[in-house]
């Protein structure tokens, strides 16, 4: 993906785009294609890239727990068939967060906050009645 940024980012960002799906969310394709800069130089982008592969924040995630026992829960919300992020990756936070949900959507990719909205936000609605005002 990096070394085809500076042949053709454009199609670099459209398969991601479209690999951010899951095979039924097709109807999505512009949604997802949409979310993205096509202006964006592929030096920028690259550079986004490196940073997602050469770091490691797991080292945070003490962090996360010390603000969310002041403040609520943790939830994950992954889709069950995210090509980008493995499912396995939203189980593997769930075991290091302890008292952290995990909801794997069975029929979502790597955007269900916009394929998926009805489930997401009835999730969100749970933690939210569970919190109170």
């Amino acid at each position: 993906m990096r070394r085809a940024l500076g042949s053709d980012s454009r199609k670099v960002l459209n398969d991601f785009a479209l690999a951010c799906l899951a095979p039924g969310e097709a109807a999505f394709r512009e949604e997802a294609a949409a979310g993205f800069d096509y202006q964006a130089a592929p030096a920028f982008l690259a550079q986004g890239l490196d940073y997602l592969r050469d770091k490691d924040l797991r080292g945070l995630l003490p962090l996360i727990q010390k603000t969310t026992s002041l403040s609520g829960r943790v939830i994950i919300i992954q889709g069950e068939q995210d090509r980008i992020v493995p499912p396995a990756q939203g189980r593997d936070l769930q075991e290091r967060l302890p008292g952290s949900e995990l909801h794997l959507l069975a029929a979502a990719g790597h955007i269900p906050f916009l394929t998926q909205t009805t489930a997401v936000n009835g999730i969100l609605r749970g933690l939210l009645s569970v919190a109170g005002p």
